[in-house]
């Protein structure tokens, strides 16, 4: 009986024991677990505010690792002494490995990884791993940003623009640190046919690029060219970057430069001064522009001095100016001096205007370009004015005149 009673016992007591097995196995995985999470979930926190402390906590952290190398690095470009040493440090490459390891997509610990190697003089090993680093975040601005002036730097343009290109096209908050070094791009050889290509499927960025390039100032005759280009393609462009860089070009004397752009951009309803009428004005002098394109002048006694200004292509030889306005007689004067040696007097004319004026002159200096000014005179200042100057035109004499 008690045999039986044993064998009947036995295997209630294994089955319970066999159990209760799965039971414990897995509190034990879920308190391992829970452990992980919490101490994972600790030191992601604790990873924002010190780094060293969180890379030290068991799992470990490739997050946790990866910011801690960068820790160090940003130490190092605070201007820190020993900033080579510091890059290149033990601690940052341990960091940056034990990132991967535990986290093989951390960006960021393959990016410390290639700093690393690149402040030990391993440049290829270092690009390579930018390019893997780009391989695993498109968005990863800062790896983009070391290829873009690796590139930059070794004249490869077409893959500079291309990596640029793409980058604006998945992070637009890149821009503010792309497009500046886009726009110095212009100034290399090339330069301008790969832009051309970038820029004529008008791309999202394209409008802030413009901007930049103006704002740099550094190509404004290559800016010019490819506009142009740009132009003749039928491409939606705003004027208003086509008037400041028509400025631009002007003040750098590239005049010639000027005037292609204006002939290629003055198709719609924009002006550009100065090669369009810039106004003046002061104390006691208003200048206006009318729909028409007449400039309609009010004046105050006492007041004097230039109306609106234009910059002009001077013909070689015999040629004819013509001004029509309503101004009484002894209040407006045209005169012309030349723009390429800063007003020296190697051309110089003064025409008296009154109702519809008509001048011809020799032209027979090497002044290509000349500044058409219409002034207002002193003399006629004890009293108040208004006039209307309803058109001009200078052009190449008829035979004959």
């Amino acid at each position: 009986m008690v045999q039986t009673v044993a064998a009947r016992a036995a295997p209630s007591y294994v089955w319970q024991r066999i159990g209760l097995m799965p039971s414990l196995m897995l509190g034990a995985a879920m308190l391992a677990l829970a452990a992980v999470s919490a101490s994972a979930a600790f030191a992601n926190a604790l990873a924002r505010r010190s780094p060293e402390a969180a890379a030290q906590i068991w799992p470990a952290n490739g997050f946790a690792s990866a910011s801690a190398a960068s820790a160090i690095l940003a130490e190092a470009n605070a201007g820190r002494d020993g900033v080579s040493e510091l890059i290149a440090s033990e601690a940052v490459r341990g960091l940056a490995r034990r990132a991967i390891t535990a986290e093989p997509a951390a960006v960021q610990g393959v990016r410390n990884l290639a700093l690393f190697h690149q402040a030990n003089g391993e440049t290829v090993r270092a690009a390579a791993l930018m390019r893997l680093a780009v391989r695993l975040s498109a968005r990863d601005t800062a790896a983009n940003m070391w290829l873009v002036d690796a590139h930059l730097r070794g004249g490869d343009i077409d893959r500079t623009l291309a990596l640029i290109d793409a980058t604006l096209r998945t992070d637009t908050s890149a821009g503010a640190l792309l497009l500046p070094r886009l726009a110095l791009v212009l100034e290399q050889p090339g330069a301008g046919e790969v832009m051309l290509r970038l820029l004529q499927d008008d791309p999202p960025w394209g409008h802030d690029y413009w901007s930049a390039v103006i704002e740099a100032g550094n190509a404004p005759v290559q800016a010019a060219d490819l506009r142009s280009s740009l132009h003749r393609q039928g491409a939606r462009l705003a004027p208003g970057h086509d008037a400041r860089l028509i400025e631009q070009l002007v003040e750098s004397r590239n005049f010639a430069a000027a005037f292609a752009l204006y002939n290629e951009a003055r198709g719609g309803a924009a002006q550009f001064p100065p090669i369009d009428w810039k106004l003046a004005g002061g104390s006691g002098l208003a200048v206006s522009r009318s729909p028409d394109g007449s400039i309609r002048v009010s004046a105050l006694a006492g007041s004097a001095g230039v109306v609106a200004q234009r910059l002009v292509a001077l013909p070689r030889g015999r040629s004819t100016l013509r001004v029509d306005s309503d101004a009484a007689s002894g209040n407006l004067t045209a005169r012309i001096t030349c723009a390429r040696l800063q007003g020296a007097k190697t051309i110089a004319l003064d025409v008296p205007i009154s109702g519809d004026t008509q001048v011809n002159f020799d032209q027979a200096t090497n002044c290509r370009y000349a500044w058409l000014t219409l002034s207002l005179e002193p003399a006629s200042a004890q009293v108040d004015r208004s006039f209307t100057i309803g058109s001009y035109s200078l052009r190449a004499a008829e035979d004959g005149a």
